[in-house]
């Protein structure tokens, strides 16, 4: 909302940023980067930033998001890869 408000331009490296700075205390806040914030802009998810949703489901004990996320995957065409199946598997 900050970066809206400042009219700072965000994009996918800013908003992996952000979900790796949230991941270990806000599943909530990198749900809504995935969900709100980057498909408002349209800004196409990385494997990173599936990667970071995971961890950020695992740190908050959300197990069966997690994995609905790495199932999710394909949506935005992407092949899960070791970095997203071992965030999946801690």
């Amino acid at each position: 909302a900050d970066a809206v408000q400042h009219q700072l331009q965000l994009d996918i490296v800013s908003c992996n940023a952000a979900m790796m700075a949230c991941k270990h205390s806000a599943w909530e806040v990198c749900q809504y980067l995935l969900h709100h914030s980057m498909a408002r802009r349209q800004l196409t998810p990385s494997v990173v930033t599936l990667a970071q949703l995971v961890e950020a489901y695992g740190h908050g004990t959300r197990w069966a998001e997690a994995l609905q996320s790495l199932q999710g995957a394909h949506r935005f065409s992407l092949q899960p890869d070791v970095v997203l199946v071992n965030a999946t598997a801690t």
